[in-house]
């Protein structure tokens, strides 16, 4: 199915009534990208601008090394970075075109970004850390990755920015995910993913996670979080009126909290190679700007439809801010 009908309705209807988010692609020369920005660009479902020095006869493309806005982007990454390096580290800094591709976004010349497909994770998480702050409602960002098998659509999450988060930073990640969650026409329901069940076992890491869950229930989104639970419980309904039988959570979960970095980033690749989902991501969340990250195995159709994500997100994020 085509991956746009899974956004929100009303998304969608921003999106394909040709709403020209755009969306800046760092890894400019990479072949993968350019395929997924022709098409974006042909079926005008967002506006695409590369980071490279070479020139397209028909996407819109942007050399570091000789822009015209480059001082405004030099005063406005000094502000950022508030003295913590000097104008050459700063210069240096901005011919990378991950720090470029963001900035764009800091001076409003470009609303989401999307990168990754030749660069490690790690370098695109450090540099939208360093350029982009936290929203003032959250101490820490997080990332998830978005999971899609034919009408099938789940969320996972932290696959790839804390650790071991605290309590409190599952919290923080939960309704980050939940909120970015709000895209896509499904109904939320969350689960926050342990080896135990409603108390069937006892440890430190349990115990983390059911203190997340207690806090949770404190806030707005309590009556659609649930845990902890293991993942079958959490899967599947049948089993989770056995293992759980106070739970009141019905129906379907898509939303998957996992406990640390090591069990999210291995569950969703597990679902990837051996259940056949497409996985699209890992999107920072809690972050002041839209970013996602790419895997370096992405194909272009990866690549397209992380596009799609994002510049939903913008459309979401605008509607949020204007309500």
């Amino acid at each position: 199915m085509n991956f746009i009908q899974l956004l929100d309705r009303s998304i969608n209807e921003k999106i394909l009534g040709r709403r020209q988010v755009k969306v800046v692609f760092p890894d400019g020369e990479d072949d993968r990208v350019i395929k997924a920005c022709e098409l974006a660009l042909n079926e005008n479902i967002y506006l695409p601008i590369l980071i490279t020095s070479k020139k397209h006869p028909k996407l819109i493309t942007i050399d570091p090394n000789n822009y015209s806005k480059h001082n405004e982007m030099l005063e406005k990454f000094k502000e950022i970075r508030q003295n913590k390096n000097t104008i050459e580290e700063l210069e240096k800094l901005m011919k990378n075109p991950i720090y470029f591709a963001l900035l764009l976004l800091e001076i409003g010349e470009a609303d989401t970004f999307v990168g990754g497909s030749s660069y490690p994770s790690s370098d695109i998480i450090r540099a939208s850390f360093q350029v982009t702050r936290t929203t003032p409602n959250f101490k820490k960002a997080s990332s998830c990755m978005v999971l899609n098998k034919n009408e099938q659509l789940y969320v996972f999450g932290d696959v790839s920015a804390n650790i071991n988060p605290t309590s409190e930073d599952l919290v923080e990640i939960t309704q980050q995910i939940f909120d970015f969650g709000s895209i896509f026409n499904i109904p939320k329901k969350a689960a926050l993913l342990s080896f135990s069940t409603n108390g069937s076992a006892k440890s430190l890491e349990v115990e983390k996670v059911q203190k997340a869950v207690s806090l949770l229930k404190e806030t707005s989104i309590s009556d659609n979080i649930e845990g902890e639970m293991q993942f079958d419980a959490a899967f599947d309904l049948a089993t989770r009126k056995k293992k759980f039988p106070t739970s009141k959570m019905e129906g379907k979960i898509n939303i998957f909290v996992f406990p640390d970095l090591n069990a999210g980033n291995i569950g969703y690749k597990i679902a990837q190679q051996l259940g056949g989902f497409l996985a699209l991501g890992p999107v920072l969340v809690g972050l002041r700007r839209p970013i996602s990250d790419l895997s370096r195995g992405a194909t272009w159709q990866d690549i397209y439809n992380t596009g799609i994500i994002m510049a939903s997100k913008v459309v979401y994020d605008e509607a949020k801010r204007n309500k």
